[in-house]
């Protein structure tokens, strides 16, 4: 019995399944509910890196749903290099930010964009309608979403997660744990003039253990986004200039001023 017990556990090592960790006994009050959001978040805090390969559909309204092939890097807090390529082999676009300038060069087009990286987002929004600061962006990416901090926070119980809510002046953040498996599931954004941004994690894997999917959603638009990572390396050494990206000859350049996200 010893050495069958012993053969289930090597090979349900080998098999590479999703991380679960079972965690005994609910946190009994609010100071021990936020040591428990403390601790997740603290766990991808050594992750400063991540690149590889992603597929992003896209759902709009009244739109056939389109899939774009990507290549990704990202680096904290706000360095971003995405590549999309479109159906059918077609290049879509080359994204980058060095965490002061962004440079936008959209293929499809021939059209080369850029300015403070602060304005990305809002270019952004065509394929991940986030609507979050860049640096707050690639966190969320990372599975683990900043929370405010406002004087306003409520937990309570909705059926098998735990919710927090978070008030701050206008904004408002809710935030749903699943205990079982320590992690953060579901996001949601309440912002003044902005619509309702909501993220949805899930397939965690590895250690720390980071989603499959990403989801985005704006439901007020029916517009979601599935980001669905394919590969992923941590903590690579990403040079800075792989954050750059020079004016492509006989490309016309176009100068955009920052926008808030």
């Amino acid at each position: 019995m010893f050495r069958l017990a012993c053969l289930c556990v090597f090979f349900g090592l080998l098999t590479g399944c999703p991380t679960r960790t079972v965690v005994r006994g609910e946190p009994k009050d609010d100071a021990s509910r936020e040591a428990m959001l403390a601790k997740i978040l603290q766990q991808r805090a050594p992750l400063r890196s991540l690149e590889g390969s992603a597929k992003l559909r896209l759902t709009e309204p009244g739109k056939r749903r389109s899939t774009y092939r990507l290549f990704y890097m990202m680096k904290r807090p706000n360095m971003l290099y995405l590549e999309l390529t479109a159906a059918l082999q077609q290049p879509g676009a080359i994204i980058t930010s060095d965490g002061k300038r962004f440079a936008f060069h959209n293929l499809l087009q021939k059209e080369f964009l850029r300015g403070p990286a602060e304005g990305l987002p809002r270019l952004l929004q065509a394929y991940l309608p986030a609507n979050l600061p860049l640096a707050d962006l690639i966190h969320a990416l990372l599975g683990d979403p900043p929370v405010l901090q406002g004087a306003s926070r409520k937990w309570s119980k909705e059926k098998s997660l735990w919710m927090l809510v978070v008030q701050k002046k206008q904004q408002k953040q809710t935030v749903w744990i699943d205990f079982a498996t320590q992690q953060i599931v579901r996001v949601m954004y309440d912002r003044p003039k902005k619509p309702t941004l909501t993220l949805e994690y899930s397939g965690f894997r590895g250690t720390p253990a980071l989603p499959r999917r990403v989801r985005f959603s704006l439901r007020s638009r029916g517009f979601k986004a599935d980001w669905i990572f394919l590969e992923q390396k941590r903590n690579t050494e990403i040079p800075a200039k792989n954050f750059r990206q020079k004016v492509p000859q006989g490309v016309p350049v176009r100068e955009l001023l920052a926008a808030t996200p």
